[in-house]
């Protein structure tokens, strides 16, 4: 199975709605990382789209073997800097970050470049990031805020600003109804859709 994670440590980025629809665009197997919440896992059980897991912390082996053959992965994780994100970043083909629009939001990202740095110099040296800016909250700060995304846009070292999706009720109804972002209905669906494509085609092929 082949490693993709949706990473960052801090709380409220979307990671979860984002993870659960990654596992469902890419058909794969979803593994939850914060089995005390078990968002993502509860998703994926009510729905029954795709096979998920808890991975509790005594049970990161699995990771190694989830990145070592084809079909792929999906990893879910908790929004700490701790053992369960270090695993992922260590052995993911590729991670996705999202990045809520605020000042405590873009230092949350900068923390995951800094653990992003380390596992490509000890671990992971081709690991490839994709960043999404997920919702413009405030206007007055979004200008600001998608000038320091796109100012992490560095292709030659395999990390990419993948550009921003704005807060939409639909991916929230959407979710609520246990369905992924890109099937949520009218244009943001296929917003979403055209997202998810946009990152995957960075890693799969």
């Amino acid at each position: 199975m082949t490693l993709v994670g949706i990473a960052n440590i801090k709380g409220g980025q979307g990671k979860t709605t984002w993870g659960c629809s990654l596992a469902s665009f890419l058909e794969a197997e979803l593994y939850d990382l914060n089995p005390e919440n078990g968002d993502a896992f509860a998703w994926a059980e009510e729905g029954k789209r795709h096979p998920a897991r808890l991975v509790y912390p005594t049970e990161l082996d699995v990771l190694d073997g989830a990145a070592k053959g084809k079909p792929w992965v999906v990893a879910d994780c908790p929004p700490w800097d701790g053992h369960e994100t270090r695993a992922v970043l260590g052995l993911a083909k590729a991670i996705l970050i999202p990045v809520a629009s605020g000042y405590q939001d873009l230092r949350g990202l900068a923390r995951m470049l800094d653990l992003v740095r380390d596992a490509r110099e000890h671990a992971n040296p081709k690991l490839l990031v994709g960043i999404m800016g997920n919702g413009r909250r405030s206007v007055a700060f979004t200008e600001a805020w998608e000038t320091a995304l796109a100012g992490c846009h560095d292709p030659k070292h395999r990390t990419h600003y993948l550009g921003t999706i704005p807060q939409r009720q639909a991916y929230v109804d959407a979710f609520g109804a246990n369905l992924p972002t890109f099937q949520a209905p009218g244009s943001a669906g296929l917003e979403a859709r055209e997202f998810l494509t946009k990152f995957v085609s960075l890693f799969k092929g």
